[in-house]
């Protein structure tokens, strides 16, 4: 499994949640990605691995590890979709 870099996941966030996303935040060690409905998803490095915490108006942080025999990307952005737009 290739390990996403934080520009790797970012722009694949971007790409698959353009319609949705308000504003990208970036510093030299994170990027935050602000949706509508103050939803947010906050991208990092830590320890040889990218990291994404979600964090939701209605539920909190959830906090996803990306390195080898971690976390999926695919069920990731899944994850991610159906946070920033809900089915109605």
């Amino acid at each position: 499994m290739t390990v996403p870099t934080v520009e790797s996941l970012r722009h694949r966030l971007s790409e698959a949640l353009a319609e949705y996303l308000v504003e990208s935040r970036e510093d030299s060690s994170e990027t935050l990605l602000v949706f509508h409905d103050s939803d947010e998803i906050r991208l990092w490095s830590e320890d040889d691995t990218v990291r994404a915490e979600i964090d939701t108006a209605q539920g909190g942080p959830e906090i996803w590890v990306f390195g080898p025999g971690r976390d999926d990307v695919e069920d990731f952005l899944e994850t991610a979709l159906w946070v920033v737009a809900p089915e109605e």
